[in-house]
């Protein structure tokens, strides 16, 4: 975020829009802090990650180059799909996935 985002005041709507995302959908089960996701960018967790991974289209679309947004909305699409903390039956999945 510190490289795309240059002017404190995208920074501050960017704090903003986050703050303000209805996150009822991503099951984390919680209001999103706009000013600690935006001020410790670069020091979060795999979970920070996640959820931000998943927000980004939806607060980053006019912030950054088209180029980039296109990255986060590939990675926002990538991360719910890869990112599962718990497979029911493991071996249904291995077979529907096609994994050795």
């Amino acid at each position: 975020m510190n490289n795309q985002l240059s002017s404190p005041a995208e920074k501050d709507l960017l704090k903003t829009r986050i703050n303000s995302l209805d996150v009822s959908g991503l099951q984390i089960g919680q209001h999103l802090p706009g000013n600690t996701l935006v001020q410790f960018a670069g020091s979060l967790t795999g979970r920070d990650f996640r959820v931000i991974a998943q927000i980004a289209p939806f607060v980053l679309y006019d912030l950054v180059p088209p180029a980039s947004f296109d990255a986060w909305v590939s990675l926002s699409n990538l991360v719910p799909l890869i990112w599962q903390p718990e497979i029911d039956d493991i071996d249904d999945y291995i077979v529907s996935t096609n994994l050795p």
